[in-house]
């Protein structure tokens, strides 16, 4: 059992271990003002859902998800009520390539 100093240990590694990979934000030009870099969430994509699952985000934003997901071959499903970021999220989800199954 870890005792509450421990805890608070184990949480402030990670942290800076999200920190390390995040690196802060990831503005571009049509920017969310919370946009996270696209390798803070890779790998939990590849974790938590197979080549060809679903992943639901319910906070789209401006579609990181999204992109993220159609990178590595899983379909995504988003929710957003604010349509100036679906509209954000729509463009930047175009311009990602279509997979070729790799």
């Amino acid at each position: 059992m870890f005792s509450q100093t421990t805890a608070l240990h184990k949480i402030l590694q990670l942290k800076k271990r999200i920190r390390a990979i995040a690196g802060g934000t990831a503005p571009f030009k049509d920017a969310h003002f919370a946009t996270f870099p696209e390798k803070l969430i890779e790998p939990m994509i590849k974790a938590g859902c197979p080549k060809g699952g679903i992943v639901l985000d319910c906070f789209f934003g401006a579609g990181t998800t999204g992109v993220v997901a159609k990178k590595l071959n899983r379909n995504y499903l988003g929710i957003e009520l604010n349509p100036e970021y679906i509209k954000i999220a729509e463009k930047r989800i175009s311009q990602v390539p279509e997979s070729l199954g790799l």
